[in-house]
């Protein structure tokens, strides 16, 4: 017998239920209603223990869609978190953190941001430790090395610091998917291109039963096609491993397998996978080459693969800390600031500022007329 799709109860039909369920009706009679196998019915029952769950509402606290509405029109203006904090009443932490857990300025989008919140606010949650097997596995082998807890956290925090701090391979990236399947990275995948999210099969790894990948990041770009994304694969090993044939098998693995799977093939998607560690083996040098500095083993249109150490990576991060302490220490003085209004703005000035004037008393001249003070914030 064919499978018909799962589907999806609204809010009038789970109330609806309810009242069955609380006037006596068995789940054989309630699936009737719906056209669906007691089976459905006691999934939603036994989800609570048999008994209604209180009708969710928001916090009086909570940012609302049309909030959020107006922090996306914003990011598209450009303008600054604190301006839409004092505009909204709210702080700007308040505004930095929603930002910053919803994709980020270029990737905010105010629907998927309230509809985020509002799964996140689902109580109770299950525990991490039930929803990552691997992370369990790691604890549990603590315990049994008589480690107290807050010795395994701390511990946790410094062998894997990448978890809270994705920044450290790229502030345009944020973090998607940690420690999960295949299948969360596509459900992922789909959810950043604003597709179906329903998954009707798990992704079938190549050569392995399941593969778990270690940090998921995604920047997202606004451009004129939606779509315009790149996702960063990156797997970790413990400083003892070096990145050897083993290790290059694993992330290979994962790129043929995102490869393989038509689910994952967009366009204007771009993939690339990283493998790090503290040391390179030999068939990771060899796989290497000439690429030392980028540590790239594989490139085709819309897959890319590298080998990399902690080293290059930090080196990475001090090499874009000086380009912006550069930046920031550029510095101009009233005269070449005349100068400059006077080459790209010659038609404008015209009669405004005189050319044989000292140019502190031109600049004063500029900053007094309110016409011209707007062509000097545009420059």
């Amino acid at each position: 017998m064919k499978q018909r799709p799962r589907i999806y109860y609204s809010d009038t039909q789970k109330a609806l239920m309810w009242e069955r369920w609380k006037q006596g009706w068995t789940l054989h009679e309630i699936g009737k209603l719906f056209d669906r196998a007691h089976s459905s019915i006691h999934r939603i029952i036994a989800e609570t223990g048999g008994f209604r769950p209180p009708e969710r509402s928001r916090a009086a606290i909570a940012l609302t869609l049309a909030e959020r509405e107006d922090i996306s029109r914003a990011m598209v203006s450009g303008e600054s978190i604190r301006s839409i904090a004092t505009r909204l009443g709210r702080a700007p932490s308040t505004i930095c953190r929603e930002i910053k857990r919803n994709r980020g300025c270029d990737g905010y989008r105010a629907t998927q941001a309230d509809e985020a919140a509002w799964g996140r606010a689902r109580r109770p949650k299950r525990c991490k430790l039930r929803e990552n097997r691997a992370l369990a596995r790691i604890v549990a082998h603590k315990l049994r090395l008589l480690w107290s807890p807050e010795q395994i956290a701390g511990w946790l925090k410094r062998t894997y610091p990448c978890d809270e701090n994705p920044w450290i391979f790229g502030e345009e990236y944020h973090l998607s998917v940690d420690d999960m399947s295949l299948t969360e990275v596509l459900r992922k995948h789909k959810a950043l291109l604003g597709g179906d999210v329903v998954i009707d099969a798990p992704v079938k790894h190549v050569s392995q039963t399941r593969g778990i990948v270690d940090l998921v990041l995604s920047r997202q770009i606004r451009r004129h096609r939606t779509n315009d994304l790149t996702h960063l694969v990156v797997e970790l090993k413990v400083p003892a491993v070096k990145v050897d044939k083993d290790e290059i098998s694993q992330i290979e693995g994962y790129a043929a397998t995102i490869s393989a799977d038509e689910r994952f093939r967009n366009v204007d998607v771009k993939w690339m996978f990283w493998v790090i560690s503290d040391d390179i083996g030999p068939v990771g040098k060899f796989r290497i080459g000439e690429n030392s500095t980028t540590g790239l083993i594989h490139k085709s249109p819309n897959v890319s693969i590298y080998i990399k150490t902690w080293a290059q990576v930090l080196d990475d991060n001090r090499a874009r800390m000086q380009f912006f302490q550069e930046r920031l220490e550029f510095k101009v003085d009233k005269g070449e600031a005349l100068k400059h209004l006077q080459e790209r703005y010659a038609t404008y000035l015209e009669g405004v500022l005189d050319t044989d004037d000292d140019p502190s008393a031109a600049m004063d001249t500029v900053r007094a007329d309110p016409e011209t003070e707007t062509i000097v914030s545009r420059a």
